[in-house]
């Protein structure tokens, strides 16, 4: 293409994936649920809907929305060493948006979606955003937790009734071990499905409610098994409470991750830390560790504490033992995955 005589480049837009294969996705998952209640279990099913919700936030934090998401947009590669057999991974963002930015064909054609997925934002005149991308995730979240399609009494009018708040409300088939309080977490998914999108829950706060770990939504808190009334923001529930970490005499004022000569890390600043942050660092990195696997805390003191993230697929261990709540970091501290040691990183304290 030229323009006064000078080639102009012709402006084009590339993506860049992960090539995946031998896998299923999560249409597979519930249809064979369908026929065998029993062909993947509701530790599995817990795990790919905390896992589907994860990669959901992650987009949305990054300012992306999907706007077509779909059970067959989420793809299931085998990995027989995770307890949910699979890592599940988030495809097919040929039609995904930036936030609060117009598609090139707006007013020309319609935004993509698919039928009987699509949120009461997919019409004309009206552009998808985050919370439609919620819409669709409360109800696969319904498939996967709940048994059925909230629409699926008459798909033929579902538009009519997601737009008319009239599809069924989710129930949640089994108990969740972290969650005390299933009705409030049926709460949560259920906003999502609310023809006003301004009431519906964000990404992140439905993947806390389902980890046990949203305080409040829409005037509503989790209830305490034992009194019946609401749990106190601060509470996990099914989860102890993790000890008060002990005064430091010495400060640290810096932590490096290391996990080899070439391979370090300064951190000066309360951190989440995933793939991303090391995969530069081999292989196993990028296979194994989740976009959010732990987090680093500095503490009044001047001190650091690690906890491991929520969503994250595979487990996170300190010199050897799985972590559970928050621990003190100590000089010294190797951090991994699993029960194989995987990704070993050294974290030292410097005063």
């Amino acid at each position: 293409m030229k323009k006064s005589g000078a080639a102009v480049p012709l402006r084009a837009f590339y993506q860049v994936f992960e090539w995946v294969e031998y896998g299923t996705d999560l249409r597979g998952v519930l249809d064979k649920l369908k026929s065998n209640p029993r062909a993947f279990d509701w530790k599995q099913r817990v795990i790919f809907a905390k896992v589907m919700m994860a990669g959901i936030n992650a987009l949305h934090k990054a300012g992306i929305i999907h706007t077509d998401l779909k059970p067959e947009n989420f793809y299931l590669i085998p990995e027989p060493a995770i307890a949910a057999k699979y890592k599940l991974r988030v495809i097919d963002l040929d039609f995904s948006l930036l936030d609060g930015k117009q598609a090139p064909w707006h007013g020309h054609e319609g935004y993509v979606g698919t039928p009987g997925y699509m949120s009461p934002e997919h019409q004309p005149g009206m552009i998808p955003g985050k919370h439609s991308d919620v819409f669709t995730c409360s109800l696969i979240l319904g498939e996967l937790l709940g048994g059925a399609h909230p629409g699926a009494e008459n798909m033929d009018d579902f538009d009519e009734r997601a737009r008319s708040g009239r599809l069924r409300a989710v129930t949640v088939v089994e108990a969740i071990p972290e969650i005390a309080d299933l009705t409030f977490l049926e709460h949560v998914i259920n906003s999502g499905l609310n023809p006003d999108f301004k009431r519906r829950p964000s990404a992140e706060q439905l993947l806390m409610a389902l980890n046990g770990r949203l305080a409040e939504f829409g005037g509503k808190s989790p209830k305490s098994p034992k009194t019946g009334t609401a749990a106190l923001p601060s509470a996990t529930p099914a989860t102890p409470k993790a000890a008060p970490l002990p005064f430091r005499s010495s400060t640290p004022t810096a932590m490096v991750i290391s996990g080899g000569p070439e391979q370090n890390l300064p951190i000066n600043i309360s951190t989440t830390l995933g793939r991303s942050h090391f995969k530069a660092w081999g292989a196993d990195f990028e296979r194994f560790m989740s976009a959010e696997q732990f987090l680093l805390t500095r503490q009044p003191d001047g001190g650091w504490a690690i906890e491991h993230c929520p969503s994250a697929q595979n487990a996170t261990t300190v010199d050897g033992e799985p972590l559970s709540g928050k621990q003190e970091v100590t000089d010294g501290m190797v951090v991994a995955l699993g029960k194989s040691g995987k990704c070993p990183v050294k974290l030292s304290l410097s005063p």
